[in-house]
């Protein structure tokens, strides 16, 4: 059964996401699906958390960017949008 995990974003330091992705793929369930979703941040760290994901030999992940600050129920919602998991 899939799960589905939503990391919303906002202007993140990168580090800090690295370290939410890194906690995700530590888990035991082995069915994961990533939804990184930005809220309008001015810096798109996307490629970095891309490079950082592939390198750890992850695929299935989607990245949604919102193009304006939505703010944080609305930018869930738009992972909860394209969510495939389960879970």
């Amino acid at each position: 059964m899939k799960c589905s995990v939503i990391v919303a974003c906002y202007n993140p330091i990168l580090s800090k996401v690295i370290f939410t992705l890194k906690t995700i793929l530590q888990q035991d369930i082995k069915d994961i699906e990533i939804i990184l979703v930005d809220d309008g941040s001015k810096d798109n760290r996307f490629q970095e958390v891309e490079q950082y994901l592939v390198q750890n030999d992850f695929r299935n992940y989607k990245f949604v960017a919102n193009e304006i600050n939505q703010g944080t129920v609305k930018n869930i919602i738009s992972g909860l949008n394209v969510c495939t998991g389960r879970y």
